[in-house]
């Protein structure tokens, strides 16, 4: 696990060095010089650690799931006829918000704020767009995605050989139940048609998550204990997670806690201190110190529709697995039955506690129930054969979705287009770029591109993110009727020294008549810019 470690207490510590040294001295020399201090600090770690190979031997028979993985990073965001395109469409709508994020934050102070709803501090965890930011210093955006995203790839798999070999690998990239071969409107699917690729947090959540995975395992099965290096080394990493994807952050806080009472060791209270210390600010300030709990809601069972039978819902949804929890009275070793007992549980209160606005975001938490009651009932297993017949049944059906997902032609979709981006290049200097601009709402403006804020942007993105905004998406449906002291007065309540009327304007509101009333600063092509104040 040594190359694991290092490499992700690496990209860690340079994360959390190069944060707070931002706001000292902003330039390529500081990222080198927290590069260099980050290096000296995982040698000091991992000085006495070997590397160990000795369930990566096999590797080779995990290639039908490296090569549609592999395809899918490469092709995660790319430059083809003059467009900039992503191949998965989950991440139609996530790549051109992730991209104008990373660009926002090179110029936002800290704590940003949301540049699609610039008048609320931002509330997602931005921890791996910061990331994005500080590599956008060396190479093209354009390589930055598929190089991280084949990060997360490469430790996540290595971790996994190491902590079950090849069939937890697949047990873990390729869950999901016989249903998927009949329908794909399931809610449950796997990491990497699920989470992996579409949502940047997990490209680092996922390995940061197996190594605590096995780390509280061994604490619990080969009573493990905590020591000091431990303690500063996964109390960092669960603190970050908070950064990097609160869902992660929220079940192995949880889970930690339910398996340190079980061992009842002070070493785990200065892991989890560490961990809250990190992670606590983020909580408090997403949450607004847990005063806004507009997304906290309870179902019956998690994203299941009004008049779907519930046990048909299940079934369908989870297969088998729903049945793997009978078997744990045979379990004959009681730490072993106890850690499923725990991941059993977690699973169960996060299909009735759902932590966002939209329900099936609990999948975040949902998967990592399962990795951690999979992972422990597959080292119950001893027999070669009945492994490979278990690793089959649970991974099959995602094995040949995930290939038809890959590989399906007309998967590919535009988020930018080169030709409508240059025509803002030259009006956004660096002063620009700071400013709050009135434009359509919509996921990809150009404006986004190069890490503006609009007075409000694609309503799907503040829905999901539990912003508030209707009051603001009913005015601007008004805009076009406003008259110029309505439209001054809308400016300046909302900070927009400038507004945007293009053709996506154009085709959004039709003509607005007050424009006349203002200067135009700014012109090219169909694009002109308006200052309001």
């Amino acid at each position: 696990m040594k190359v694991a470690k290092v490499s992700l207490l690496f990209v860690v510590t340079c994360l959390w060095l190069n944060f707070f040294s931002q706001y000292i001295v902003v330039s390529r020399l500081s990222f080198v010089l927290c590069a260099i201090l980050s290096i000296l600090i995982c040698c000091y770690f991992f000085k006495d650690e070997k590397v160990s190979f000795n369930r990566v031997k096999a590797w080779y028979l995990a290639i039908p799931i490296f090569i549609p993985l592999f395809w899918q990073v490469l092709k995660v965001v790319y430059l083809e006829d003059g467009k900039i395109f992503v191949w998965n469409a989950n991440n139609l709508g996530d790549m051109p918000y992730h991209i104008g994020l990373a660009s926002y934050l090179q110029h936002s102070k800290f704590w940003p704020s949301n540049y699609i709803f610039p008048l609320e501090s931002l509330k997602y965890p931005f921890a791996v767009d910061y990331l994005h930011t500080l590599l956008q210093n060396f190479i093209s955006y354009l390589w930055v995605y598929p190089l991280l995203s084949f990060l997360g790839l490469f430790l996540s798999a290595f971790i996994a050989l190491q902590m079950g070999g090849v069939g937890f690998l697949y047990l873990l990239f390729c869950n999901a139940s016989w249903s998927l071969l009949s329908q794909d409107q399931l809610s449950w699917k796997n990491f990497l048609l699920a989470v992996f690729i579409p949502q940047r947090g997990y490209i680092l959540a996922l390995p940061i998550g197996l190594l605590l995975t096995d780390r509280l395992w061994k604490y619990m099965q080969d009573k493990l204990n905590f020591t000091t290096k431990d303690i500063i080394f996964y109390g960092i990493l669960l603190g970050s997670l908070a950064w990097i994807h609160l869902h992660s952050f929220v079940f192995f806080l949880g889970f930690s806690v339910l398996v340190s009472l079980y061992r009842c060791q002070k070493n785990t209270v200065y892991y989890l201190i560490v961990a809250g210390i990190l992670g606590a600010p983020f909580l408090l300030q997403s949450t607004d110190y847990l005063q806004k709990a507009s997304s906290l809601q309870f179902l019956f069972i998690w994203d299941k529709s009004g008049g779907q039978n519930t046990a048909n819902y299940l079934f369908q949804n989870l297969g088998f697995l729903l049945l793997l929890p009978i078997c744990l009275p045979w379990i004959k070793k009681r730490s072993i039955q106890t850690w499923l007992l725990f991941a059993s549980a977690m699973f169960a209160f996060f299909l009735v506690c759902i932590l966002s606005v939209w329900p099936w975001d609990n999948i975040k938490i949902l998967l990592w129930a399962y990795v951690a009651f999979i992972f422990g009932f597959y080292q119950t297993i001893t027999n070669k054969i009945l492994r490979f017949l278990f690793v089959m049944l649970f991974s099959l059906p995602g094995l040949y979705a995930i290939w038809t997902y890959t590989f399906q032609d007309n998967k590919k979709q535009v988020i930018f287009s080169i030709d409508e981006v240059e025509r803002y290049k030259d009006w956004f200097d660096e002063s620009k770029k700071k400013e709050t601009y009135i434009a359509l709402p919509t996921y990809n403006h150009p404006i986004f591109y190069y890490g503006a804020s609009a007075v409000m942007g694609y309503d799907g993105h503040l829905w999901s993110h539990g912003v508030k905004y209707t009051k603001l998406k009913d005015e601007l449906s008004t805009l076009p009727r406003m008259s110029a002291e309505e439209l001054l007065a809308f400016s300046v309540r909302n900070k927009a020294k400038y507004l945007i009327y293009s053709s996506l304007e154009r085709s959004g509101w039709g003509q607005i008549l007050a424009l006349d009333s203002f200067e135009k600063v700014y012109t090219n092509k169909d694009l002109v810019i308006y200052r309001m104040y």
